[in-house]
C-alpha cells in the first residue's frame, strides 16, 4: 500500500513541472502572437494558459514575471478607448519589460 501512495504522489509533482514548461512555452507564443498583431490567436493561447494554470503548476519567479507580462498584454488587448497616446505608452512599457526580462534584472 505504501508503494502505491508513493507512485500516486509522483504524478502531481511531475504534472506541476510539465505544466510549468507548458505555461512557459505558451506565454512565449502569446507574446509572439501579440507582437504580430494576431489578437484572436493571442486570446486562444491565453485561454490555454488559463486552463493549464488551473492545474498544479510549479511557479518560479521567472514564470511569475512572464504571467504578469501576459496579464499586461491582455489588458492592452482588451482595452477600448485608451486613446493613441496611452496605447503608445503601454507598448513602450511592454518593450521595456521585455528588455528587463531578457536581462534578468
Amino acid at each position: 500500500m505504501a508503494a502505491n501512495e508513493s507512485v500516486n504522489s509522483q504524478p502531481t509533482e511531475l504534472e506541476a513541472i510539465v505544466n510549468r514548461w507548458l505555461v512557459d512555452y505558451y506565454v512565449s507564443l502569446a507574446q509572439e502572437l501579440f507582437e504580430k498583431e494576431l489578437y484572436a490567436d493571442f486570446i486562444d493561447v491565453r485561454t490555454v494558459i488559463d486552463s493549464v494554470l488551473s492545474r498544479p503548476c510549479e511557479i518560479t519567479n521567472d514564470l511569475h514575471l512572464k504571467i504578469e507580462v501576459l496579464k499586461f498584454l491582455s489588458r492592452i488587448n482588451e482595452g477600448e478607448n485608451l486613446g493613441e497616446k496611452n496605447i503608445n505608452a503601454l507598448i513602450m512599457t511592454h518593450h521595456f519589460l521585455k528588455i528587463v526580462y531578457c536581462l534578468g534584472v
